[in-house]
């Protein structure tokens, strides 16, 4: 008998073994393990051709996947420059199984210095929202928000508005920056500073006309046409209570716990009521706030906690709901 350490020795065949033999995955095996490993689109048309590769797939099997699902869609938007816009918003909702009734839907708009974006929110969020137009080099102004309106066909429909107040005044034709007269529902003048808090009514404006108080542009919409934003409504009546604080007590407790509260917030910013939706919130929790205000400013600060909290905040959904 030979010895396994002899340079002569030949091991002896192994018979073949039928379960070493490769598997080879089809399709529905393929989509099984993609989505129990939780790949992403790019990571598993990697995997498919790693294993096609290796001759491990099925000859039927799918590698690539392309998706067409938008062809139906694509045909009814359209490009102008740097604006993709949807040409004809009923087909659109025709293919999403939606009827669209106007009055159901509120046209939201938003925009910065490079880019606009124009999207059908629907009341009370009961659908979802459809986006019908974007650029991402378009800057914001009176003439693209023009451009935008007319594309949409928006005198079609005459959908309510909403959107923060820049886009609000551009629309409305008022002039940027700091404005005398800067509101578009009524002749607020911003500049008589010994009037604010005193002033209880100031008149109403009757109309817009491009070249008097502060309207620098014909209006395209119709001021009853839009709907004022909630976090708007927060920030404008923080920044008067705590400028009317100042006015009156900028020696008072309250003005200085503002100023230990948030201390990476300036001076300036604090006394021209300068806050965030987080440091708003913030406030609302903090029950040592109160306790620095005189019964005045606790009586004025407890109704903007009220009015926070039954209609701009959740409680009072239902109601929100059919503003919106």
């Amino acid at each position: 008998m030979l010895d396994q350490d002899d340079e002569e020795f030949i091991p002896p065949p192994m018979p073949p073994d039928k379960t070493r033999l490769p598997h080879i995955i089809n399709q529905s095996e393929l989509d099984d393990l993609v989505r129990d490993l939780n790949l992403t689109k790019d990571q598993s048309e990697l995997l498919g051709s790693r294993l096609k590769g290796w001759n491990l797939l099925d000859e039927e099997t799918k590698v690539s996947f392309f998706r067409t699902r938008q062809s139906d869609f694509s045909v009814h938007f359209e490009m102008q420059g740097s604006l993709c816009y949807c040409n004809n918003v009923d087909r659109v909702m025709e293919l999403l199984g939606v009827q669209h009734e106007p009055s159901e839907w509120r046209l939201f708009i938003d925009s910065s210095k490079y880019s606009l974006k124009a999207v059908l929110l629907h009341k009370g969020n009961v659908l979802p929202s459809i986006p019908i137009g974007h650029s991402v080099h378009m800057k914001e102004s009176h003439e693209n928000m023009d451009n935008l309106l007319k594309l949409i066909r928006y005198d079609s429909y005459n959908w309510h508005i909403c959107g923060d107040l820049k886009v609000i005044g551009l629309l409305l034709g008022m002039q940027p920056g700091y404005t005398k007269y800067c509101c578009f529902l009524c002749e607020w003048d911003s500049r008589a500073r010994q009037s604010h808090y005193i002033v209880k009514e100031w008149p109403l404006r009757h109309q817009l006309t491009a070249g008097t108080k502060s309207v620098s542009c014909q209006s395209l919409v119709n001021p009853e046409k839009i709907l004022l934003p909630p976090l708007h409504i927060k920030l404008g009546l923080m920044k008067n209570f705590v400028k009317a604080i100042v006015k009156y007590n900028e020696e008072g407790e309250g003005f200085k716990y503002l100023k230990d509260k948030f201390p990476k917030v300036s001076d300036a910013k604090i006394k021209e009521g300068i806050f965030i939706g987080p440091q708003i919130r913030e406030l609302f929790k903090d029950l040592n706030f109160e306790t620095c205000l005189n019964s005045v400013e606790k009586a004025a600060w407890n109704s903007f906690k009220s009015l926070n909290e039954n209609f701009l905040g959740l409680r009072n959904h239902q109601f929100m709901k059919k503003l919106l």
